[in-house]
C-alpha cells in the first residue's frame, strides 16, 4: 500500500457540524473531513464525496484550493 491513510481522524465542523469550510479555512488541515459548496475545488477527489439536499458536500479536505481547477491568470 503506498501512502497510506492521509486523513487526520478530524471533522472541521461548527458547533453544530454544519459549517462550510468556506468560514473555517483558517482553521482546517488537509486531511480532515469537511462540509463545503465546492468539492471539486477543495476536496480530495481520490475519496469518496457525499452528496446532499443542501447543495454541500461531504469529503476529505485537500489542505487548500486545488490548483488545476482554479481559472489561471490571463
Amino acid at each position: 500500500m503506498s501512502g497510506g491513510d492521509k486523513t487526520t481522524g478530524q471533522a472541521c465542523l461548527g458547533a453544530n457540524n454544519d459549517t462550510l469550510v468556506e468560514d473555517r479555512q483558517d482553521q482546517c488541515k488537509a486531511g480532515d473531513a469537511i462540509a463545503t459548496k465546492h468539492p471539486a475545488y477543495l476536496c480530495d477527489v481520490n475519496d469518496a464525496i457525499a452528496d446532499n439536499d443542501y447543495h454541500s458536500a461531504f469529503c476529505i479536505y485537500a489542505g487548500a484550493l486545488k490548483a488545476e481547477r482554479v481559472k489561471g491568470k490571463s
